[in-house]
C-alpha cells in the first residue's frame, strides 16, 4: 500500500512539474534574454517569480532561510547555468564585493533613504498580516509581491539583461559573474526552482486566498543555448 501510495505521489509531482515549460533565446548581441513561460498544463497554478533578472547558480538557491535572507537578492530570478561543452562541467560562480566607500554621496543618501521607506512599508505589512517576526514578515512581503498566476494553456513572456559580468544587473550590491575562457566552447541553460518549504512562509489567511491555484514546486529546466565568443 505505501509503495503505491509513493507511485502515486511520484506521478502528481513529475505531472506538476511537466506542467510548465520555459524557453528562452538571445538577441544579436548576447545583450539581452527573451523568456517565454508556458503554462501547459489543465490547472490554474501560482508562483512566485522575479523576473527583473537571472541570478547565478548556487546549490541552495532555490531555498529561503533566516540565514541566507537578503532582500537585495533575486530570489527566485530564473538561474543561469553555464557549462563547458568538452567536459560538460558547470561554470563556477565568482563574486565581487561591494565597498561602501566606492559609493556616491547622492547614492548613500538614496540608499538610506529607500531603506527608511522599505522598513515603514514592512512594518505596516507585519501589523496588517499579524506576523510576529520582522524577517518572516519581510520573507512573505516578497514572495506574495512576486506571485503570478497563469490560466491553463496561458503564456508569459518577458526579458532580462544578459550580464555575464553582472549576472543579477544589480548596482552597488554584491556581483556575480562567469569567468569564460575564450578557447573554450560553452552552453547556457535557465533553471527555475521553487521549494516547497517557501509556502511555509505564507500565512493562513493567505493560504486560503490561493486555494483556488495549484502553488508550483519542483524544477524546470529550459532549452540549452550555445554561447557565441
Amino acid at each position: 500500500m505505501k509503495s503505491i501510495i509513493r507511485i502515486i505521489l511520484l506521478l502528481f509531482s513529475c505531472n506538476l512539474i511537466s506542467q510548465i515549460k520555459i524557453e528562452w533565446s538571445l538577441n544579436k548581441d548576447m545583450k539581452n534574454a527573451d523568456i517565454i513561460i508556458f503554462n501547459e498544463g489543465n490547472e490554474s497554478i501560482a508562483f512566485p517569480i522575479n523576473n527583473a533578472s537571472l541570478q547565478a547558480y548556487f546549490s541552495d538557491s532555490q531555498k529561503i532561510t533566516k540565514g541566507n535572507w537578503s532582500k537585495d537578492h533575486p530570489f527566485f530570478a530564473l538561474t543561469l547555468n553555464i557549462y563547458d561543452n568538452k567536459t560538460w562541467d558547470r561554470v563556477e560562480t565568482e563574486l565581487s564585493l561591494p565597498y561602501w566607500g566606492d559609493m556616491s554621496y547622492e547614492k548613500k543618501v538614496t540608499s538610506i533613504s529607500n531603506q527608511k521607506e522599505y522598513d515603514v512599508k514592512i512594518k505596516n505589512w507585519q501589523n496588517r498580516n499579524k506576523i510576529k517576526q520582522k524577517f518572516i514578515a519581510e520573507i512573505n512581503y516578497y514572495i506574495m509581491s512576486k506571485l503570478i498566476f497563469m490560466k491553463p494553456k496561458e503564456i508569459i513572456r518577458f526579458s532580462v539583461v544578459f550580464n555575464l559580468r553582472n549576472i543579477t544587473n544589480q548596482e552597488n550590491e554584491i556581483e556575480y559573474f562567469y569567468l569564460l575562457e575564450k578557447e573554450k566552447k560553452y552552453t547556457a541553460q535557465l533553471t527555475f526552482d521553487v521549494d516547497k518549504a517557501v509556502y511555509g512562509f505564507l500565512t493562513q489567511d493567505q493560504k486560503k486566498a490561493l486555494k483556488k491555484y495549484r502553488l508550483f514546486t519542483g524544477k524546470v529546466e529550459s532549452n540549452k543555448i550555445e554561447l557565441e565568443q
